[in-house]
């Protein structure tokens, strides 16, 4: 009895002591790790203190991120050397972690030769090891890692360790929460620096674009100088601005920037794109343009200028196949009065390059081309006032000098005819005479009528009727060439019979502009042809709402004559403009003029040998059409 007290003794003094040691190296690493912030410093002070009191070849912990798969691998090397790394992605199927997960309940392995639950469990026997204790890392009931101890030997745990490892595993998942919440804390304070400093940026990079703008001194360097800007605070391989003609709603690639010129891109925006922010009148963002929402896109453009180049020229024979856009990020321009002006869009190789917040940029830029555009229409009128306003001193100064002698010779010339009769030979020469006169007093009147302001006196008229009293003027002239007329007008609209299109026009200038057009197509059919005159008009598409397709009256005078050259077709609205032998050359311009004072658009199309035809456009509205009485 008395042998088995004293050893009951030093067994109690033995465990007492354990318990005392274990305490102690608990407080320890509870001390330690308490006020740590950092995960390796945690995880160091842990693996180090618990050498003193269990055991082991391996230390490891496993941490989940915020969703439970995949985790986050902690790992000391073995007892001998404590070296912390950042360990492989493992997945949770099948493995302790997943286990830990659905019962939150320690597992003791104590020979993995005999039994092994897991599927990491053969590729630790191959490395060794033969026994491994697993301690659920828990907060508030809430699993968020895993504690492991593993030894080359087997039966090296028991339940006898779990007691300690749990305590030291639940001040270890407090630190471990501590930690990560200022790790999230510390990502969002250097994310919101990040932000303020790009904000910063941008804010001074928009200001610096505003002063650029504005110094430009023509759209195509200032809408440059806006893709430029964007450059620096949107990363893109190019850049493209479309404008939209306001009369015939055609979409035009006016300017394009690329990031580089080693290699073209295939900047090829599918018609649906664009389509799409013209008819919605809404933002469009493609993150990937190879599984892009809209169907039936095609790998073609916009139509655009023909005289455009969006860009350097495409690779050589020999070199790499360009890279293919992948995101697509476009946005509509709207002028002040909500009209749609055009397209800012952007493209990049990379799928996912644009974001929600880019929209903000785009949208703040876009508002700098209106105001470019603006700029350059009002330098435009503002040249071509001064220009026409020079002009007009001059011919009104010229229209003095000139017609005041002219006046003076015609009178002298009408008295010499008197004078001597008609059977006089010299009575032709004097015909001769006032016929240059009238010549010249013609000139003087088409430059006095370019050159000043003109003002309309609109009213509701008929365009037939206009065109059929221009056409009576020449009727001379046309049986005398032996002309055929062809007439072709269909005037139904929205189902309105076939009868008068009344628009509001200046009778007397509109019937000037088909004057110049019939009398330009007799003089080019000096052999007789055929002159063929159509008014017709243009209907938007069934149920298409299309904003840029107003209804129109089109009219068109074509002729079978000479045609012209690639060159005079060209320059045939130049001022000053002629191939005639006679003429002033302004005949075209002024007709150019009156069109689009009447917000109209004239077109012409003309082959050499072949024929001309001209074709007018102007605006009606539905309830500017009646029928017939």
């Amino acid at each position: 009895k008395t042998v088995e007290k004293a050893v009951e003794r030093k067994r109690l003094t033995d465990t007492k002591q354990r318990l005392e040691r274990e305490k102690k190296i608990v407080q320890g690493i509870t001390s330690k790790i308490v006020f740590s912030l950092d995960l390796n410093t945690i995880f160091q002070e842990v693996s180090f203190e618990l050498k003193k009191l269990i055991p082991y070849d391996h230390c490891g912990i496993v941490l989940l991120k915020e969703a439970e798969d995949p985790n986050i691998l902690f790992s000391s090397a073995d007892q001998s050397e404590t070296r912390v790394f950042q360990g492989f992605v493992l997945p949770t199927r099948g493995t302790a972690m997943k286990w830990m997960l659905r019962y939150k309940n320690p597992h003791i392995e104590r020979d993995l030769a005999d039994t092994r639950s897991f599927v990491e469990d053969e590729a630790l026997l191959a490395k060794g090891i033969r026994s491994i204790i697993r301690i659920p890392l828990t907060l508030k009931d809430r699993v968020i890692g895993m504690f492991i101890l593993s030894s080359y030997q087997p039966g090296s745990y028991s339940v006898e360790h779990l007691e300690v490892l749990q305590q030291i595993a639940g001040q270890l998942a407090v630190a471990i929460e501590n930690a990560r919440l200022y790790e999230r804390k510390r990502n969002l304070s250097k994310q919101l620096d990040q932000k303020v400093k790009e904000r910063t940026r941008a804010l001074f990079t928009l200001y610096e674009a505003s002063k650029a703008i504005n110094t430009a001194s023509t759209l195509q360097e200032a809408l440059n100088t806006i893709l430029k800007f964007i450059l620096d605070l949107i990363h893109y391989e190019i850049g493209e601005v479309y404008l939209i003609d306001e009369k015939s709603g055609k979409v035009s690639l006016v300017t394009a920037l690329k990031s580089y010129y080693q290699t073209s891109v295939e900047f090829q925006t599918p018609v649906d794109y664009t389509s799409y922010i013209i008819e919605n009148r809404q933002p469009l963002l493609i993150p990937d343009m190879a599984s892009a929402p809209l169907s039936g896109a095609e790998d073609r453009g916009p139509e655009t200028d023909q005289n455009q180049s969006p860009g350097p020229p495409p690779p050589t024979s020999g070199a790499s196949a360009p890279p293919r856009l992948r995101a697509y990020i476009g946005i509509p321009i709207f002028s002040k009065d909500e009209k749609l002006m055009g397209i800012l869009a952007l493209g990049s190789t990379k799928p996912g390059a644009f974001s929600e917040e880019d929209l903000g940029v785009l949208f703040y830029m876009a508002d700098h081309i209106v105001i470019a555009a603006q700029n350059a229409r009002l330098l435009e009128e503002i040249i071509q006032s001064k220009r026409l306003s020079t002009l007009g001193e001059m011919a009104s100064v010229v229209a003095h000098e000139i017609r005041n002698p002219l006046l003076r010779i015609r009178l002298w010339v009408d008295q010499l005819r008197r004078a001597i009769g008609a059977e006089d030979p010299g009575y032709k020469l004097l015909d001769n005479i006032l016929r240059e006169i009238n010549g010249i007093n013609n000139l003087m009147a088409d430059i006095l009528d370019y050159a000043k302001p003109i003002k309309l006196s609109k009213i509701q008229l008929d365009i037939t009727t206009i065109l059929e009293d221009a056409l009576a003027d020449f009727a001379d002239d046309i049986r005398q060439k032996q002309i055929e007329v062809q007439k072709e007008y269909d005037l139904d609209i929205e189902g309105v019979r076939r009868g008068e299109a009344l628009l509001e026009v200046d009778g007397m200038r509109i019937k000037q502009v088909f004057v110049n057009l019939i009398k330009n197509a007799i003089e080019a059919m000096e052999q007789g042809g055929s002159l063929t005159l159509k008014v017709r008009s243009l209907h938007m598409e069934p149920g298409d709402t299309h904003p840029l397709k107003p209804k129109l009256i089109e009219v068109s005078c074509r002729d079978t004559g000479c045609g012209m050259s690639v060159d005079t077709l060209k320059r045939v609205f130049d001022p000053f403009f002629t191939t005639k032998q006679k003429g002033s050359g302004l005949g075209m311009a002024i007709v150019k003029r009156l069109v689009e004072l009447h917000q109209g658009e004239i077109e012409v199309k003309s082959r050499e040998g072949v024929g001309t035809e001209f074709i007018i456009r102007f605006p009606v509205k539905q309830q500017a059409v009646i029928g017939a009485p």
